[in-house]
């Protein structure tokens, strides 16, 4: 085979082979069915004032701390933008159906360093976050989106070995004065 062609084959056949492990990822990703996520929603504020507000969604092993799920129900009122395709739309009311039930139901915990402040919620949910209905009619500026999703409040993984630390220290104490009762 001339050398040119050899060249040819070899790089059609590394294209091919690229394009078709690109092409077969996303199957991969579907096959192994994540559904469980670790969910985190900060508010960050300094000086009395929101600076950012931040929403953290991490995929979960199954290794739950958390075995009481229950099915959350919310209401959350979105402004409609004009032009904004349904797809953006539908995202923007996933996002604030986990916010309001984070709110609501998440386990909170607040840090304060100086004037800046973070309060933090957070949970596991189980996916996907159910859209139930979507009323565009009551106002022409606003919708109100119903969405549930299984929630089950958790601290996030990053916080579990302090808390084991923590707990661990408690024990001593209490098994300690139990021995002077």
């Amino acid at each position: 085979m001339p050398e040119p062609n050899r060249n040819h084959l070899i790089t059609g056949l590394l294209l091919f082979v690229t394009m078709s492990s690109i092409y077969m990822y996303p199957r991969i990703l579907c096959a192994e069915g994540i559904t469980n996520y670790y969910v985190r929603y900060d508010i960050k504020s300094s000086k009395h004032r929101i600076t950012d507000l931040n929403l953290l969604m991490i995929p979960s092993e199954n290794e739950f701390r958390a075995e009481n799920f229950a099915v959350i129900l919310t209401s959350v009122r979105l402004n409609l933008t004009p032009h904004e395709p349904r797809q953006d739309f539908m995202s923007r009311a996933r996002q604030a159906a986990l916010q309001s039930i984070l709110e609501s139901h998440g386990l909170k915990s607040v840090q304060t360093r100086d004037l800046d402040t973070v309060i933090s919620y957070e949970g596991a949910i189980i996916s996907p976050v159910n859209i139930l209905e979507t009323d565009c009619k009551t106002s022409p500026s606003s919708c109100i989106i119903k969405a549930q999703v299984r929630f089950s409040p958790i601290s996030f993984p990053d916080q579990w070995e302090r808390q084991a630390f923590h707990f661990r220290i408690k024990q001593f104490f209490k098994n300690l004065f139990s021995v002077f009762h």
